[in-house]
């Protein structure tokens, strides 16, 4: 069984998320059509809310 991954804080991480502790910030990448999409944050709550309006943006695009 695969080990889950975490942040320094033992915080899980979703698949495309990312800790850089060179710049102690949180990282989330997705590939769309081709194109890498990277979106950064301060804190893990606020990338999940920047994650989650993204993902929802493609969702309403492809519909």
């Amino acid at each position: 069984m695969a080990e889950e991954r975490k942040d320094n804080r033992g915080r899980n991480l979703k698949t495309g998320e990312y800790y850089d502790s060179k710049n102690k910030r949180y990282m989330f990448r997705k590939m769309i059509d081709g194109e890498r999409i990277t979106i950064t944050a301060p804190d893990l709550v606020e990338l999940r809310k920047q994650e989650n309006d993204l993902l929802c943006r493609i969702d309403r695009a492809i519909s």
